[in-house]
């Protein structure tokens, strides 16, 4: 396995886990079920689970560790432990749930057809970053970096800020797995009302929770970066880069949209697309910006695949940016623009805050006073959703 990895060592941890591949693997299988079945609360606490048993089985496990060797194989098995559990446990429940095993070779080629281009995307999204990995040191370097600051500024924007900006993507994700089942469903059997107004939703809850960190990120990036990783080039990156995060949101929903509408094949050319655009970036614009050419890439790779998934969606429901299309244009323009008076108001509370308390506590504050600030943008510009009273 020499030709897998630099270090040697990697291959033992390597074989390890490899073990932990087959209970993951069925697992996933098991939570697909439920979340097919619109049950989203057992896998969800069964996540929650399998990451504590991780931790714990961790700590247990490397109470006694004599070499780093042996303490990376020990934390192999907690990780393997761990996938045993949910393996087990969703098992379990399966079958508590009255689940049944059926032959799947009627199903092998249809399943078979829909997963390959988002599994390819899978492995394409390791083998990018392996790439940006490897690609990025080397244009620093070319750019004029020496090879310890290079690779200090691949490790601060790529395990630090990236990281952070990415925070989001869980709530945008969690969304999209929601929408799913529903948007399929309705999809297959013509249900264009529900349709339109599940799709409609999805992007304008994104959107918004877009606009609304943005000026989170924007203020408090420098906070962020010191109190989490005592960095100031990470709570830099944070605040440069966090207008990535419109294009990002929109294109994990539309992604998980399209795909659930049987349309994974497109969504893997436009994937390969912004790919090349960003490895491009890295290649070519270090010498013009350092490290943020990944910054760059990056938001030119999502900002291409939102536009292609926003076509195409235009494309197979016609009736989706027609009908009502000014007013959402218009709460959609709102959000956009709230995002400037949130920032100052932001900055202007910062300024203050930042005299009276510490760091923490004044990150905190203004956070705070930025939500509420949020809020009242929103419902002074009938963004937020209004209670009808109804009359006895």
């Amino acid at each position: 396995m020499n030709f897998l990895f630099s270090d040697a060592r990697c291959a033992g941890v390597f074989r390890i886990l490899l073990i932990g591949l087959i209970f993951s693997s069925l697992y996933a299988v098991i939570r697909g079920y439920f979340w097919g079945n619109k049950e989203f609360l057992i896998p969800s606490v069964l996540e929650i689970a399998e990451e504590s048993v991780m931790v714990i089985a961790g700590v247990l496990l490397l109470q006694n560790v004599s070499t780093p060797e042996s303490g990376a194989h020990l934390a192999a098995w907690a990780v393997v432990l761990s996938y045993l559990f949910s393996f087990t446990a969703s098992t379990l429940c399966f079958f508590f749930k009255n689940g049944k095993i059926s032959s799947p070779k009627k199903m092998l080629k249809p399943l078979f057809n829909a997963s390959l281009p988002i599994t390819s995307v899978r492995v394409s999204g390791s083998l990018v970053n392996s790439a940006i990995a490897v690609l990025l040191p080397v244009a620093l370097i070319r750019a004029g970096a020496s090879e310890s600051e290079a690779m200090r500024l691949f490790g601060i924007v790529s395990g630090m800020a990236i990281p952070i900006l990415f925070i989001p993507s869980t709530v945008i994700g969690s969304l999209s797995l929601v929408l799913v089942p529903e948007l399929s469903e309705d999809f297959y059997r013509k249900n264009k009302q529900r349709l339109y107004k599940n799709l409609r939703r999805g992007l304008r809850v994104s959107f918004m929770i877009a606009c609304m960190l943005i000026p989170m990120f924007f203020v408090l990036g420098d906070d962020l970066g010191e109190i989490a990783f005592s960095n100031a080039t990470a709570g830099e990156i944070i605040t440069r880069s966090c207008p990535i995060l419109l294009p990002m949101s929109l294109t994990m929903i539309t992604t998980g949209m399209l795909n659930s509408m049987g349309f994974e094949k497109k969504t893997f050319a436009y994937y390969f697309i912004g790919a090349a655009v960003m490895l491009a970036s890295i290649l070519l614009l270090p010498r013009y910006c350092g490290v943020y050419a990944y910054v760059i890439g990056l938001g030119a790779s999502y900002l291409i695949n939102a536009v292609c998934n926003l076509k195409l969606l235009g494309k197979e429901c016609p009736e989706l940016f027609q009908k009502d299309d000014k007013a959402s244009l218009r709460k959609m323009g709102f959000a956009l623009a709230a995002i400037l008076p949130v920032s100052l108001i932001g900055l202007s509370f910062q300024a203050l805050f930042s005299k009276i308390f510490g760091e923490l506590v004044c990150a905190i504050a203004v956070g705070i006073v930025m939500a509420i600030a949020t809020v009242s943008v929103y419902f002074l510009c009938g963004l937020l959703p209004k209670k009808s009273k109804k009359r006895t």
